[in-house]
C-alpha cells in the first residue's frame, strides 16, 4: 500500500513538472516567435 502511494506521488510530481516545464517553453516560444516577427518588421 505505502509503496503504491509512493509511486502515485512520484508519477504526479513528474506530470507536475512536465506540465511546468510545457508553459515555460509556451513562454519562450511565443516571446521567441514575437522577436523573430519585429525582426522581419524591421
Amino acid at each position: 500500500m505505502a509503496s503504491k502511494l509512493l509511486q502515485m506521488q512520484k508519477v504526479a510530481v513528474r506530470t507536475q513538472t512536465f506540465s511546468k516545464a510545457n508553459l515555460w517553453f509556451k513562454l519562450v516560444w511565443m516571446v521567441a516567435s514575437s522577436r523573430s516577427s519585429i525582426i522581419e518588421r524591421n
